[in-house]
């Protein structure tokens, strides 16, 4: 239920590396909730919020992406890779999340693949997910 990015591999040490909270490869998102959330909400969310009753995550970078009220959306970026994190994330602010678009994996951003293709990664690509490409 989730669109965008998506990375099928067999490599488990990488996989491991993008999952690590400790790592902290960036994940994006565009948002789309079921209501506006306030400032507060937004605060909430880039100080850390408790899901699963114990859980604080991270903070995480939260913009207004589109603030019409019967369209709302939100960028979020998140760096751990906990199951359904941010619609977890947004339940505990009482909203939900109608849709979840992955944009962008560490400096990997989706750009015009559409859904349903794919393509294979560069080293160059591999490494936008690490940070480590440097123009």
């Amino acid at each position: 239920d989730t669109t965008g990015i998506l990375l099928i591999t067999n490599d488990t040490e990488f996989l491991n590396k993008v999952l690590d909270p400790r790592d902290k490869i960036e994940k994006t998102y565009l948002v789309h909730l079921d209501r506006i959330i306030s400032k507060q909400d937004l605060k909430s969310l880039s100080s850390g919020i408790v899901i699963n009753k114990e859980y604080r995550t991270q903070p995480a970078r939260v913009i207004i992406h589109s603030p019409d009220p019967k369209n709302f959306w939100i960028r979020m970026t998140v760096t751990e890779g906990k199951f359904h994190q941010v619609k977890k994330m947004i339940g505990a602010l009482g909203a939900r999340v109608i849709h979840l678009h992955r944009i962008a994996l560490g400096k990997l951003i989706l750009g015009e693949l559409k859904k349903g293709e794919y393509k294979e990664l560069s080293k160059v690509e591999i490494d936008l997910i690490f940070h480590s490409y440097n123009l």
